[in-house]
Parts: C-alpha cells; structure tokens; sequence
C-alpha cells in the first residue's frame, strides 16, 4: 500500500486568493480617494463667496494671500474667451489691481477669469463684469476666494493612482513569495518521498532477447 504524500505548503488557492485580496482591498481604498476628491472639489466650489455681476458686493477675506476670482454660470466650464474686469477695494480704501487668471481652468460651471493679492484680511468690496464673447446672463455671477476645485480632483486622482499602484506591487510580491515556497516544498516532498520509497524503484527495461540461432550450411558433399 502506497504512503500518502504530504501536499505542498501554501496551497495554490491561498498563492493565488490572498494577493488578489490584497489588490482589491487596495483598490477598493483607491476609488473611495478618488471619489473623496470629488467630495472636497464640491466642498471648496461652496465654499467661494458669490458676488453677483456688474454689483458692488462686500466680502470678508479671512487672511492675506492670492485669489482667484471664477466666472459661475450654467455652462461656463465649457466656453471659450471667457474674460472679466474687476475694479476691488480694499478695507483701507485703496484700490487692489486685479490680473488675468494665466492658463485655463474650469470645474463644472466654474471658469477661473482673474486672479488678485489681497494685502491683508477684511471687508473687500468687488465689482466685476464680464467682457469676453459671451454676454452675462441673470443669472452670471462670480466666485471669490482662494480654494481650487479642480486642484482637489486632481489631489483625488493622484491618490487613487498611488494607492492603487502600491497595492498591485504588493499584492504581485505577495503571489511571488507564495508561489516559490509552494515550489521549494513540492520539490522537498518530492526528494523526501523518493527517499522513503513512495513511489517504489524505478523500474528497469527488460534484456533483450536473444536471436534465435540460425541453422549451419551443410558440409561439403553432403548434397
């Protein structure tokens, strides 16, 4: 009777579950990022102060620093030559020039137009206006602070990209690791199995036979 044969450690379905468990649980963490990215873009578009176009409006800024001023209309995010003026004053009195924003970004019905330094924080007074091709509509208005939507889904997308790629090495080291061992012990098994006899002597192949021996010529004379 033949000796049962140990099985090779780890087993195939834990070299090959486990780093799948590993990848999709990375993976899993990556799309929550992702969508947490979205989540604090809508949280920073809230948050900007709105002042409506072509009115003089009063808003607080918090703190000194740079800000942008967005263009928040329907449909904003996917025009072209969007432009703006904006004529700011400061709680001093003094006036607080204003630039064109350099470059192009959008987040929904966002359009960065302009951008401005306040010198320190307080009561700020906006009039803007838009100038591009499009006309203002009743309901243009405009966004005011220092918070970057877009730069938020961005922050998102970087995440998950890292995460999800940190997983994928992982969980390819762990299968790597797993699959050698399970390797190195079929093979011990193996060694140790032909040791003991397990699976019995090689066998041989059989001699040859012999050729049957051919009959002599008769002698001379004999005819």
């Amino acid at each position: 009777m033949s000796a049962t044969l140990e099985k090779p450690k780890p087993g195939l379905a834990l070299a090959l579950l486990l780093p799948l468990a590993i990848w999709i649980a990375f993976s899993v963490v990556a799309v929550v990022l992702f969508v947490m990215g979205f989540q604090r873009a809508e949280d920073v578009a809230d948050d900007l102060a709105r002042v409506p176009a072509g009115q003089a409006t009063e808003v607080d800024l918090s703190s000194a620093g740079d800000y942008r001023i967005w263009l928040d209309r329907p449909g904003a995010g996917d025009e072209f030559g969007l432009s703006a003026t904006a004529t700011i004053v400061g709680p001093d009195g003094e006036s607080v020039p204003a630039r064109d924003y350099v470059g192009s970004v959008e987040y929904n019905d966002l359009s960065a137009v302009l951008t401005f330094e306040a010198p320190q924080e307080g009561t700020y007074t906006f009039t803007v206006t838009e100038t591009g091709f499009s006309e203002s509509t009743s309901d243009t208005q405009f966004a005011i602070g220092k918070g970057n939507p877009f730069a938020e889904v961005g922050k998102g997308a970087a995440l998950m990209v890292i995460v999800g790629s940190i997983g994928f090495v992982i969980a390819l080291i762990v299968m790597i690791v797993l699959l050698v061992r399970r390797g190195r012990s079929k093979r011990r098994i193996t060694q140790a199995a032909f040791a003991s006899g397990a699976y019995g002597p090689p066998g041989g192949y059989p001699q040859p036979g012999g050729y049957p021996q051919q009959g002599g010529y008769p002698p001379p004379g004999s005819w």
